[in-house]
């Protein structure tokens, strides 16, 4: 489905999933089961994506020939992904020993929903960008000039979607977490504030590795593991005896780490000189830096918008929100006209869409 841009059948599974998932486990934590409701229903929610997988493609196990050769370039391929897998696991359990024997169980919990928190925007990033930039990056890797072109495009624009929410999640998540969980959870929102690296380094990744594995250099990802291995442990274990902000910070600056260097390994395989690089990241980063030099005082010395019941804080949130988002665009207005309206165009063409989709349901 993937490789066929077949979206319109993944955006079925994925709810179902979830339904199933949550529908399960609360099911069975109300018959007593417990945490093992939770493994349950994560049983239950991968059963389920497997079969609406298979019965969506009409695909069939152990129907076809098998082929050694299909195998070997298929595992040759994948290996690299998959030490990167199990180093990835080992890297996120070792943290949250490091966490938990230093700090102590109450800071591991605060640990874990600030690392949750801060991970939303990347997962948003890895399923809905590296579900279309694999597939077309591998279409188009013969051809130099279409696959430049679709890199630095997709970096640039990634690029800006991810700049806010890293931002607003500095300004705001402390707050944020306040209103929506409780006074007792503060150390989550700190912490959380401090891993606004996360989705910024996690964007970087997700566009230089997709178009590594689509040009097939996968082997390049054994350098990235070993980056983040041992740029990470080592940068925790320095940063945690300054609690869990020192932690959060050695993670942001890991994921930041990692995602650029991504993209300086990704520059050769596609043909782009990191002057181009400079030029599609450029203009985003400085209006963000703009917009948040005016947010970040504003929140912290005057609307301190956790100083307020649930609704009127979440409201405040929500202009401040608006308001990164008027300073963001005008700042990148003065800055790269030419970026400004690529965006102003591309909102143009996304209302046209949905006004034309309100049209015929009507």
């Amino acid at each position: 489905m993937q490789r066929a841009f077949q979206f319109n059948r993944q955006m079925i599974i994925m709810p179902a999933v979830s339904i199933m998932s949550a529908g399960i486990a609360i099911l069975f934590a109300i018959l007593g089961y417990g945490a093992w409701a939770l493994v349950i229903g994560w049983y239950a929610s991968t059963a389920t994506a497997v079969v609406l997988s298979w019965w969506l493609v009409k695909w069939r196990p152990f129907r076809g020939r098998y082929s050694f050769r299909i195998w070997r370039e298929m595992a040759g391929f994948s290996l690299p992904l998959l030490l990167d897998g199990i180093a990835e696991r080992g890297y996120e359990t070792f943290q949250q020993v490091i966490v938990g024997r230093v700090l102590g169980t109450g800071d591991l919990g605060q640990y874990r929903y600030a690392y949750r928190i801060a991970s939303l925007p990347s997962g948003a990033i890895i399923s809905i960008f590296s579900q279309v930039l694999f597939p077309a990056f591998s279409r188009i890797s013969d051809d130099s000039i279409r696959f430049r072109a679709a890199f630095l495009r997709a970096l640039g624009w990634i690029w800006f979607a991810a700049l806010p929410i890293g931002a607003l999640l500095i300004v705001a998540g402390q707050p944020m977490v306040v209103l929506l969980l409780g006074e007792e959870w503060r150390p989550a929102g700190a912490a959380a504030a401090a891993m606004a690296g996360i989705g910024l380094g996690v964007a970087l990744d997700s566009v230089g590795w997709e178009a590594i594995k689509g040009a097939g250099r996968s082997s390049l990802r054994i350098r990235l593991t070993a980056l983040r291995v041992g740029l990470g442990l080592p940068l925790i274990v320095l940063l945690v005896h300054f609690g869990l902000a020192g932690v959060g910070i050695a993670i942001s600056v890991t994921y930041l780490v990692v995602g650029f260097v991504t993209v300086e390994l990704a520059r050769p395989v596609v043909g782009a000189s990191r002057r181009e690089t400079v030029i599609h990241l450029g203009p985003p980063t400085l209006s963000a830096v703009v917009a948040f030099a005016v947010l970040l005082p504003l929140e912290r010395y005057v609307v301190r918008a956790d100083h307020y019941p649930v609704l009127p804080g979440l409201a405040w949130i929500i202009a401040e929100c608006v308001l990164f988002a008027l300073v963001y665009l005008g700042a990148l207005r003065l800055i790269s006209p030419r970026w400004y309206r690529s965006v102003r165009d591309v909102v143009g063409r996304v209302l046209a869409k949905l006004t034309g989709l309100a049209r015929r349901v009507v």
